[in-house]
């Protein structure tokens, strides 16, 4: 099958960082909700997504988040934090820096 060449006019291209030990591209739609861009890393983890937070300039992504509402550009960067256990009921945020 050969492959599709796709152009930036399909979309943006944008990285999802997880502590700089994984950095993964996504081509994704203007309007493709996050929610899918979720699934797709924490699959590529074997991680449930829900123990994963994404972080874009400081702002929670919600699922239903699009490129478009977010206001991401070609090659912007979206950050990946965990969310552990510390103790029952309460779950810390790791991998800043």
């Amino acid at each position: 099958m050969p492959k599709k060449n796709v152009s930036f006019r399909d979309g943006v291209i944008i990285r999802v960082v997880k502590k700089h030990d994984l950095i993964i591209e996504f081509l994704v739609k203007e309007t493709t909700k996050m929610e899918k861009v979720k699934n797709k890393f924490a699959e590529e983890l074997g991680v449930d997504k829900s123990h994963l937070c994404f972080i874009y300039k400081d702002r929670f992504i919600a699922h239903d988040d699009t490129a478009q509402t977010l206001g991401l550009h070609h090659r912007d960067e979206i950050t990946v934090l965990s969310l552990e256990q510390a103790e029952p009921g309460v779950y810390d945020l790791v991998g800043l820096d």
